[in-house]
């Protein structure tokens, strides 16, 4: 897809994967080499509220997709909630490496 634009425009991608596998950083990685774009991006919270501990015991889970690097930033022994949280702070913390400026989350 990236090959088929004008680099030179303005660019906005909405992002509304069914799950959290579905939405691979590196789809998030390649759409930031874009000049300007805006991305706005659906995240499925309910697939992480039914599925945080089969992804925890799964290695290469949807998870290990969405957010890599996360088994070594995040105590999986601490309640469910506190461990969502910090897999979001995760994901929010690699936006910040690809120097994408983000938004306030909104429920």
């Amino acid at each position: 897809m990236l090959a088929a634009i004008d680099h030179r425009s303005y660019h906005f991608a909405f992002l509304d994967p069914f799950s959290l596998g579905s939405l691979s950083f590196d789809i998030i990685r390649k759409l930031a080499q874009l000049r300007s774009i805006d991305i706005l991006a659906h995240v499925s919270f309910q697939d992480l509220n039914r599925n945080l501990r089969f992804y925890i015991d799964e290695q290469g889970s949807s998870l290990d997709r969405f957010a890599p690097g996360w088994r070594d930033a995040v105590d999986t022994q601490q309640p469910d909630e506190t461990v969502r949280l910090a897999i979001m702070g995760h994901w929010r913390g690699l936006l910040q490496t690809i120097s994408m400026e983000l938004a306030d989350a909104r429920p």
